[in-house]
């Protein structure tokens, strides 16, 4: 279809103000899917907007993590095999990841996609 030709992919992206990405940490596939910016060192400038989410499989369970910003506090949805689990918010994803129970073995800023200094 072409998408392999750059010229192509130039031309479909050219009015989209972000685009999702991905990255990985461990075997975790962190999809980053909203970006915002605050003056909030803790959040390495993360900020209002910015959210990703993972999935995770713990004892044979299905668990999706949502993590967004507000302007004042970080918030985990989680999800057990597509069922609204718990919703934490916290001051900073530290806080947030220190309450749930069966968690991936990360930093909190790992998670949250937000230690990179790019």
């Amino acid at each position: 279809m072409g998408f392999d030709q750059e010229i192509i992919v130039e031309q479909l992206l050219k009015d989209v103000q972000f685009q999702p990405f991905e990255f990985f940490v461990g075997r975790l596939r962190i999809v980053v899917f909203g970006i915002g910016i605050s003056n909030s060192q803790e959040w390495n400038y993360a900020g209002e907007g910015y959210q990703s989410s993972f999935i995770d499989n713990v004892h044979k369970k299905l668990f999706l993590y949502v993590q967004t910003f507000t302007a004042k506090k970080c918030i985990l949805t989680v999800y057990e095999d597509n069922k609204l689990r718990k919703i934490i918010c916290g001051k900073t994803s530290a806080d947030v990841w220190s309450q749930v129970d069966y968690k991936p073995e990360f930093d909190a800023n790992k998670l949250f996609g937000v230690d990179n200094e790019y």
